[in-house]
């Protein structure tokens, strides 16, 4: 919907389900205790002004498609450590 529709943050980064789990601590109690889901990052670049227009149509787009916001904490993680994965995944393969 976000793609036909809009509005669109400039970064949307899905994980599945398997990648959900390892890199929240504890999936179970961000699904309420049931199974678990797909989490969704978001980012979004402008002025201040944009960036909270856009984020809040983003999110009002995914918490009416089940969606639940777990704050900016999940997605700084992402940023920071985006780039380690291929250098952690090359020598497993």
């Amino acid at each position: 919907e976000l793609a036909q529709d809009g509005p669109l943050p400039t970064v949307l980064r899905l994980s599945d389900e398997a990648e959900t789990s390892v890199t929240l601590a504890d999936p179970a109690a961000m699904f309420g205790g049931g199974p678990g889901g797909c989490m969704a990052v978001t980012g979004y670049e402008g002025t201040a002004a944009e960036v909270a227009t856009r984020r809040a149509g983003v999110t009002e787009v995914l918490t009416a498609a089940g969606g639940q916001a777990l704050g900016t904490e999940p997605g700084e993680a992402w940023r920071t450590g985006r780039f380690r994965a291929p250098y952690l995944r090359d020598p497993l393969l």
